[in-house]
C-alpha cells in the first residue's frame, strides 16, 4: 500500500498550528503499526458492510420486482405513467440499457437470442442485474399518492415495516457506502453527505 493511500488514517492525528492549519508534527504516541491497524480495521469493515449490503440490496430488488411485476406487468418498468410525473424515467432506462447490454451473464444471452425488443427484458430479469443506484433510482420515482390509490413506494416499503420516505434515504446512503467498498476508498472517519433516521423497531 502506498503512503498516499496510508495519509488518510494518519490524517487525524498530526497536530494543527495557532491559525488551525495541519503541521506535519504528530499526536505524541503515533506510530506507523498503529496506522497499519487502522488500515486493517478500516478493509475488514467493508467486507462486512458489503456483505450486510449484499442482503439488503437482494431484499429490496425482490420486492421492487414483485410490486412491478405483479401490478404492471413483465414491462411495467418501460411505461412512464407508472412514475411520478417528475421523475426522469429515460434518464433511468437508459442507465438499465446500459447495465444490460454490459451483463454477460447466460441468461442474458439467452433472452437476447430467443426474444425480440432487446435490451428490453422483463422486469425479474432486469433487477439482477440492475445495480444498487439504479434500484435506489427506480424506487424514489414511483408514484406514492394516497388521495390517488396509487402507493407504490408505500407497498414495496411496507415489507420491511418502514416509511416509504425512510426506505428512499436509506437506499440512496447504502449506494454511496456500497461505492466507498466496492471501490476499496477509506470508509473509517468519513463523513456521510446524506442525514439519515435510525429506525427503531423493525420486523425480521
Amino acid at each position: 500500500m502506498s503512503y498516499y493511500r496510508l495519509s488518510g488514517y494518519w490524517y487525524p492525528f498530526r497536530l494543527r498550528d495557532e491559525q488551525n492549519q495541519t503541521t506535519n508534527k504528530f499526536e505524541p504516541d503515533t506510530n506507523s503499526v498503529d496506522v497499519v491497524f487502522l488500515y486493517e480495521t478500516d478493509r475488514k469493515l467493508r467486507s462486512l458492510i458489503l456483505d450486510a449490503i449484499e442482503r439488503v440490496e437482494i431484499a429490496v430488488r425482490t420486492q421492487f420486482t414483485y410490486h412491478i411485476g405483479h401490478k404492471y406487468l413483465a414491462f411495467g418498468h418501460t411505461d412512464k405513467n407508472n412514475f411520478h410525473p417528475k421523475f426522469k424515467h429515460a434518464e433511468w432506462l437508459k442507465k438499465l440499457e446500459t447495465e444490460v447490454l454490459r451483463s454477460s451473464d447466460d441468461f442474458i444471452r439467452h433472452y437476447k437470442s430467443k426474444y425480440a425488443g432487446f435490451p428490453k427484458i422483463p422486469i425479474w430479469m432486469l433487477t439482477e442485474v440492475m445495480s444498487l443506484g439504479a434500484l435506489s433510482f427506480g424506487y424514489n420515482g414511483l408514484i406514492n399518492d394516497q388521495k390517488s390509490g396509487i402507493e407504490d413506494k408505500k407497498a414495496v416499503a411496507q415489507h420491511f415495516n418502514l416509511h416509504h420516505k425512510k426506505l428512499g434515504d436509506w437506499l440512496h446512503t447504502l449506494t454511496y457506502v456500497r461505492n466507498i467498498c466496492a471501490h476499496h476508498s477509506r470508509l473509517w472517519n468519513r463523513l456521510n453527505p446524506t442525514k439519515i433516521k435510525i429506525a427503531i423497531g423493525y420486523r425480521q
